[in-house]
């Protein structure tokens, strides 16, 4: 073995001797590593397991000249998996914390981190292509003071050194949490006085000032609509942002009691999450919430000073933070009531004043910018050209379920020269995908369009001109609507009698 070699072994031993040893001692940041890497949550405690049992395995066999080939190949493998997730993370703009040696160097990942694989990755390199002798220039006799022994002996001494590192962080961890013991006996011994009790605030004195304007974001929907704080707030009804984490799980344990939050009504909500829409979708999916929206990384938790998950800010109707942040279930929950509260506190008058007013007939058709089960924009413009029976339609909706097997019967028996049928829907994509209609599906999630035409409620139709003009009065309930939609087969046309969701 040539000196660059004899160097090539001693630091990739060293290296995955303390990167396993570590990612053993804290295989909680092993896995939260693996999550912040994009790894899917149920394969991430698997890999976290088995990657520091890898590393050491690697480690152990490069001591051996006889596996010592493969051992590289392994080490090799490994470190080029790593050099592309990390500059997959970078590429995308990423900077998320690598746990390569566990506790002892916490960090985010950074270029410096992918040259070091890449170091790294060449010493492999050069235990699987060793260097000829006849290049190394050392001189014979440097060489040959290399001898089996003299290699085992820094063998030994690095392990030591590895040893000592760990032993040493272990002692001060030990001594730290010493220090925190005393200082608590110390405590409890003293002669306390009577302090009066402090009552426990509410909400904690954190993220943006009272009054201040609420910053504004524009961020993409789980269906691919894309929404800004203008969009989501509506008159006289309060806005409560919740800042959550598809990882968090007392952001999951929340979900519930959000989706009950929001079938009371009167107040307006919306999750703004980070990760894949996969992972969102898997978390928020069983609670059927209305907007979830996506920031890259926490972009938009950073405007509004919030640095942990759950949390959420009110904002009042016209764009102001109405009250300090919230974090934590209990404070969040606080947070709402409030908000409900201050909305049963408005006049009668001012309640009546948010009754929507419909278009008068004759109105054009407002602006329109949705998008369709299939992903592609559907606006105003997709309305001119055909007479089109525009529905207001909610998949969780009693009242909408009790028509839809009429509705289904109306498409099959619909002639030839009858308007077309669009339906306006809330919802998530699974659910309204779920409905399996003939006609076009167009998702509305935040009602932004029902509020335009003026409709009240689901379920709820107009009739459109070619020209996009409105041409009928809205229709509320199934049975208006399909008087709206007549004529139709006597079986068809009777669906109960039926009101507004």
């Amino acid at each position: 073995m040539n000196v660059l070699s004899l160097i090539a072994l001693l630091v990739l031993f060293i290296v995955f001797a303390v990167a396993a040893t570590a990612k053993f001692l804290d295989r909680g940041g092993a896995r939260q590593a693996m999550l912040d890497f994009g790894m899917p949550a149920p394969l991430a405690p698997l890999f976290a397991a088995l990657l520091p049992v890898a590393e050491g395995v690697i480690a152990v066999t490069l001591l051996f000249p006889a596996t010592r080939h493969w051992s590289a190949v392994a080490a090799g493998v490994l470190l080029l998996t790593f050099l592309l997730a990390v500059g997959y993370q970078l590429i995308r703009g990423r900077r998320p914390t690598c746990n390569c040696f566990g506790q002892l160097h916490p960090g985010r990942i950074s270029g410096w981190t992918l040259a070091r694989n890449l170091a790294l990755f060449g010493l492999a390199a050069a235990l699987v292509w060793p260097v000829p002798q006849a290049v190394v220039t050392f001189s014979p006799s440097f060489r040959a003071a290399f001898t089996p022994a003299v290699v085992w002996l820094l063998v030994a001494v690095a392990v030591l050194l590895v040893g000592q590192v760990l032993t040493g962080r272990a002692l001060f961890a030990l001594m730290r949490q010493q220090g925190r013991l005393l200082v608590r006996l110390d405590a409890l011994e003293a002669p306390r006085a009577p302090v009066p009790p402090k009552p426990a605030p509410a909400l904690q004195a954190a993220g943006l000032p009272v009054g201040a304007r609420a910053p504004e974001f524009n961020l993409p929907s789980l269906v691919g609509e894309t929404l800004t704080l203008g969009t989501l707030l509506a008159p006289q009804r309060p806005l409560v942002l919740i800042f959550v984490d598809p990882d968090c799980a007392p952001c999951t344990a929340l979900l519930p009691q959000v989706a009950a939050w929001e079938q009371q009504g009167g107040v307006s909500f919306a999750l703004i999450s980070r990760g894949s829409v996969e992972a969102n979708q898997k978390k928020v999916g069983p609670h059927h919430l209305a907007t979830v929206l996506r920031q890259a990384e926490r972009e938009v938790s950073e405007r509004y000073r919030v640095q942990a998950t759950p949390s959420a800010v009110l904002v009042h109707p016209d764009g102001t933070v109405a009250a300090p942040a919230a974090a934590g279930a209990v404070d969040i929950a606080r947070l709402v009531e409030s908000a409900f509260a201050s909305v049963m506190s408005a006049a009668p008058q001012e309640a009546s004043r948010q009754m929507p007013v419909p278009l008068a007939v004759g109105a054009a058709v407002p602006q329109l910018r949705l998008k369709d089960l299939q992903g592609r924009d559907f606006s105003e413009v997709h309305l001119l050209g055909q007479e089109t029976f525009l529905l207001f339609f909610d998949p969780r909706c009693g009242y909408c379920r009790n028509m839809l097997e009429a509705l289904k019967a109306w498409e099959v028996r619909r002639r030839a020269d009858a308007p077309r049928l669009v339906l306006i829907s809330a919802g998530s994509l699974q659910e309204n995908v779920a409905l399996e209609l003939r006609s076009t599906v167009v998702l509305d999630e935040i009602s932004s369009a029902m509020n335009r035409f003026g409709v009240p409620g689901t379920p709820s139709a107009v009739r459109i001109s070619a020209f996009g003009r409105v041409a009928s009065p809205v229709a509320v309930g199934a049975d208006e609507v399909f008087a709206l939609m007549a004529p139709l087969e006597p079986a068809v046309q009777r669906v109960g009698t039926l009101s507004t969701a």
